[in-house]
């Protein structure tokens, strides 16, 4: 196998180099399509937020153009970070634009995405299809430069697919149109890809004659990297026909030559291979000394590149913060203002927060002055009763009007509740297949889901608040609050760490300094944190325990034996768990509603070890027809009696 370094620098240059031209009025565009696309091998987060910026300008102002090259840099930028399924939905979106729209050039740089994206995926059908359909446009618009990368592109499709004879036309039609462009260093590389396919195919003179055509042409353009480069693979043909002394010569250069541009990579690749040819040869003395050099070179690699990194990040900074000078808002920094934006995007989120808290506990405070109201004019009502039949009906009516505005401000604070209840549409976004059986005992309830988004893991909370009805929606609505700042505003990841900040500001909150009472108010809850990419699970539990079915058995992980809040004992920190996840796992949390619910021949406890059995009966059916079995066992259930508590039952599989 040839030193493929130069396909290394391909791709590189494939996802950094290449840029539209636009014509764009607004200068703020204009900036952050060359930020976000100059950030996006080194700094791909950076380049993500860039990307959003520029998606929502380019939306401001409709320019489709803009906006597809946004979605196309962002899709980039999450494909360096491994975040494939975003780096596909951002093409994909960038894609349907460019087709309605005609932008040809765009639809030329995503037809290449798409090729490489699938060949890193190991999908070679579909990224020859890309790469097809990129040449197939080029083709039509006569664009020689975009045809001889689309060919070489599926040259390297069909060398992974072992398809030599495929893989030697498509190489050698794109070095034909690398010599009708005199594209000398695209020729050069073309030369080399010819040269591992025979190498491969040990037809080494072939080879030979191929790289000594292509050191010629870099020879030629004085490009000592490539030169390098090709120096190690004369040297790999060499060696692997027996030649020593020629290959020794080969490698020999090629140290020459990478000690010129302290091409680390590719010195301690030729370390190791003279090293290994001087073992051969029985040469110890210099077998040992090249191996050394060898392992040196290795050892600082990490530290140079590293060094190599910051110097290069510092100055592209420094650059980037004196260009953005020319902003309009008194020329401020234009990385600061974006910074400045996010802060407030996050503020104006915390706000709002805070706003939607502060609203429902007016609505709660205005709800118990109406209960409060309500049952005294009850009472007075009944004692007019004995006096005059007419001021009884006056006082009935009365009652009714009021216990309307209760009703109502009751079911306005369950509207409240609900907006802060993790949605559908959020939760399908992020969970691959789940269900959500959530049955509160009176309009508002003190059981509650809540999700959000730490650093690209889900986190999902099933809570059961102290008290049900609006005692226990006041609680899910302080409860929900803390969490938000517990993630939101002191970015907490750890769900132990969580519950342990949660906790204390329940108890500060509800027991504050010279207080008479204390409360012992809090919840029950079991807090994951998911990695959806990685497949691991990690969690906290407060007397709720987790339940994670798999090969048709379901296992049991057992909480802390205390709450979130005050409770009599030590208020120990919270204990993390940890689990690794596999295809097919079912995770279930709950509160103690559906187990506590009374009912059956008996009128007893429907109880946790009947609902195992029923949740392991019905494990292998999809998550709807499971949660439609939850609600028709407990209906038989529970028959005439009345629920006893809210009921909240999470599965979320994978």
């Amino acid at each position: 196998m040839l030193f493929n370094a130069h396909r290394y620098f391909l791709v590189l240059l494939f996802f950094t180099g290449i840029s539209s031209a636009f014509a764009v009025k607004d200068e703020r565009i204009e900036r952050l399509i060359a930020l976000s696309q100059n950030t996006i091998s080194r700094a791909p987060d950076s380049a993500i937020v860039y990307s959003d910026s520029l998606i929502r300008i380019a939306k401001e102002n409709n320019d489709l153009e803009s906006l597809a090259t946004g979605l196309k840099n962002k899709g980039v930028a999450s494909y360096f970070k491994g975040m494939y399924p975003q780096a596909l939905a951002n093409f994909q979106e960038a894609e349907r634009i460019a087709e309605k729209e005609g932008f040809v050039e765009l639809q030329l740089l995503l037809y290449n995405h798409y090729g490489t994206f699938y060949k890193k995926q190991n999908n070679l059908k579909a990224a020859l299809e890309q790469f097809s359909k990129g040449l197939e446009l080029a083709k039509k618009q006569k664009d020689t430069v975009a045809m001889a990368g689309a060919i070489s592109d599926m040259g390297l499709v069909y060398q992974m697919q072992n398809d030599v004879f495929k893989a030697i036309d498509c190489f050698s039609t794109g070095l034909k149109y690398n010599q009708q462009l005199k594209n000398k260093l695209g020729e050069s590389y073309s030369l080399n890809y010819l040269a591992e396919v025979y190498a491969g195919q040990k037809r080494f003179n072939e080879a030979i004659g191929f790289l000594n055509k292509a050191l010629q042409l870099r020879q030629e353009l004085a490009d000592t990297l490539a030169i390098a480069i090709n120096y190690v693979n004369l040297g790999e043909v060499y060696s692997q026909m027996g030649r020593t002394t020629e290959a020794l010569y080969n490698y020999q250069m090629c140290l020459e030559n990478a000690k010129k541009v302290n091409y680390s990579d590719l010195l301690k690749h030729c370390y190791k291979m003279i090293s290994e040819i001087y073992l051969k040869q029985g040469n110890f003395e210099k077998a040992y000394k090249y191996y050394e050099m060898h392992v040196a070179i290795k050892d600082s690699i990490y530290n140079e590149q590293n060094a190599r990194i910051i110097q290069e990040t510092e100055a592209k900074y420094q650059t980037e913060k004196k260009q953005l000078q020319i902003d309009n808002l008194n020329k401020d920094n234009a990385l600061k203002q974006e910074e400045l934006e996010r802060k407030e995007l996050e503020a104006a989120q915390h706000r709002l927060q805070i706003l939607f808290f502060t609203i429902g506990m007016i609505l709660l405070l205005i709800l118990l002055f109406f209960i409060w109201r309500g049952y005294k004019q009850k009472r007075i009502a009944n004692e007019i009763i004995s006096q005059q039949k007419e001021e009884v009906e006056r006082q009935r009516d009365l009652i009714e009007e009021k216990s309307k505005e209760i009703t109502d401000s009751i079911q306005y604070a369950k509207r409240i509740q609900q907006v802060l209840l993790a949605s559908d549409k959020f939760l399908k976004k992020h969970l691959p297949e789940y269900f959500i059986f959530y049955k509160p005992k009176d309009i508002v309830s003190g059981d509650f889901y809540w999700a959000n988004m730490i650093d690209g893991k889900f986190v999902f909370v099933t809570a059961d608040c102290t008290g049900h009805g609006v005692p226990g929606a006041f609680m899910s609505l302080l409860n929900i609050s803390f969490l938000n700042e517990a993630i939101v505003e002191k970015k907490l990841q750890e769900p132990d760490k969580i519950l342990d900040f949660v906790r204390s500001q329940i108890i500060t909150s509800l027991n504050p300094e010279d207080s008479e009472n204390e409360s012992r108010d809090g919840m029950d809850a079991t807090l994951c944190v998911y990695d959806l990419k990685g497949m691991w699970l990690r969690f906290a539990a407060a007397n709720n325990a987790l339940w994670l079915y798999r090969n048709n058995e379901i296992k049991e992980f057992q909480a802390d034996k205390m709450p979130v809040g005050m409770h009599h004992g030590e208020s120990l920190p919270f204990t993390s768990q940890t689990i690794g996840l596999r295809k097919g796992d079912i995770v279930y949390t709950f509160t103690d509603g559906y187990a506590d619910q009374f009912g059956g021949s008996k009128g007893k406890k429907f109880k946790y070890k009947q609902l195992q059995q029923l949740l392991m009966a019905n494990a292998q059916k999809p998550m709807i027809e499971q949660k439609a079995a939850l609600e028709q066992a407990l209906k038989e259930w529970q028959g005439n009696l009345e629920q006893v508590d809210d009921i909240l039952i999470v599965g979320i599989k994978f």
